[in-house]
């Protein structure tokens, strides 16, 4: 929106420029030491509890003293601004600093590298913790992960027995596809969100069968690429949520639910910016309550978000609306009639409150265009959802 160039920046031996350890911790020196003594740690070396908190509170620090100030709602984002006006954001992951800003900003930055010992630095094309981001000359922002995608191996596996355990080997391999995949789910394919969740349901009594299904969602994957488009949208920007669940489709009668969420403007531009498919918190007694509970989780989702973006640039934000295709709660959370289950009244009551403190405005579209569909049940249509990342806007 500022029409910024994303970078990105990697710290060296990062542990090692963490500040100094409250504690005497002494190791034995290395034999090409050639001394009878043993050491004094000063720094947290890396396999100690303490040694990626030492490394944080030195970046926190720094960062503080240059005037980028912590984010009140995530501490591993930090925003500089100058006169009350947004002048650049880094977002820290460990030793990876992704960051954009104005020359100003840029200039503080040369001041944070004097204190921290940094090596490479991107931009655009760029490839950031195995996501490839490029910026396109109307400084559209485009990620997929690809390349990352090719480079997770499938396992091979006897298919015959498929309700056999696996042994300690092929455990090991199924966890780590399992932990590939969900990294690739989570950053930029939503449509293997479902799939990914029902895999990390079994890391602890994965079979044969479980093996087949990963192997398949990484075919899927390779299959058909998603390429995520980040438009420069126009003040007043909207945050867009589209809920939904599957009532009592998971093996121990739970439900199911997911959402998305995009920021959009005016000219229903969007970028997608958050999603999620998680099994809900309780189990449900209709498909009225399973839905509830997926748009409550959306609606304090977007509560977070925008709250963060108000810190971020101060301008005044937009609405927040929550799609749903479930026409009987959707008539439900504007009504003032109790629902029949009781203890569902107690979600519905929240969702009402939200509404009526105008915080949020729930809406109703119809099942061909719930974009989050394809979040809580296998199998589902996901060409809605990909038609509207692809074209980077909402469909009349």
């Amino acid at each position: 929106m500022n029409g910024w160039n994303c970078k990105s920046i990697d710290a060296k031996a990062a542990f090692l420029q963490g500040n100094e350890i409250k504690r005497d911790i002494f190791v034995k020196p290395p034999k090409e030491a050639s001394t009878d003594k043993v050491w004094k740690l000063r720094k947290a070396a890396y396999g100690l509890n303490e040694a990626s908190r030492c490394w944080y509170n030195k970046v926190n620090d720094e960062l503080t003293k240059l005037g980028i100030e912590r984010s009140k709602f995530d501490e591993a984002f930090f925003i500089y601004k100058n006169q009350n006006k947004l002048v650049g954001l880094i977002s820290v992951h460990v030793d990876d600093f992704l960051n954009a800003g104005t020359d100003k900003f840029h200039c503080q930055l040369s001041e944070l590298k004097k204190k921290i010992v940094f090596g490479t630095e991107s931009e655009s094309p760029m490839m950031f913790l195995g996501i490839n981001i490029s910026q396109q000359d109307d400084k559209t922002i485009q990620v997929h992960q690809e390349e990352y995608c090719k480079e997770i191996e499938f396992i091979d596996i006897n298919k015959k027995d498929k309700g056999r355990s696996l042994s300690p080997d092929e455990q090991y391999m199924y966890r780590k596809i399992v932990g590939q995949l969900n990294w690739l789910a989570s950053q930029s394919r939503p449509d293997l969100s479902f799939n990914v969740c029902q895999l990390s349901t079994k890391l602890n009594q994965a079979t044969v069968h479980d093996v087949i299904f990963a192997n398949k969602t990484l075919k899927k994957a390779n299959s058909q690429s998603l390429l995520l488009k980040f438009n420069r949208l126009c003040y007043p920007v909207n945050l867009v949520a589209f809920c939904d669940a599957s009532y009592a489709n998971l093996p121990d009668g739970s439900s199911q639910g997911g959402s998305i969420i995009f920021l959009s403007d005016d000219q229903k531009r969007i970028s997608p910016i958050c999603w999620w498919s998680k099994k809900l918190r309780r189990v449900c007694k209709s498909t009225e309550a399973a839905e509830t509970m997926a748009m409550l989780d959306a609606i304090d989702a977007c509560i977070w978000l925008s709250s963060m973006l108000k810190e971020i640039n101060g301008e005044k934000f937009g609405e927040i609306s929550i799609n749903t295709d479930n026409k009987s709660l959707y008539e439900n959370v504007h009504s003032t009639t109790a629902v029949a289950e009781k203890r569902l009244r107690v979600e519905i009551a929240a969702i009402r409150e939200s509404i009526r403190r105008d915080e949020v405005k729930v809406k109703w579209v119809p099942h061909e265009k719930q974009l989050a569909d394809c979040l809580t049940k296998q199998g589902a249509d996901s060409s809605a959802l990909f038609e509207v990342i692809k074209k980077g806007r909402f469909q009349e």
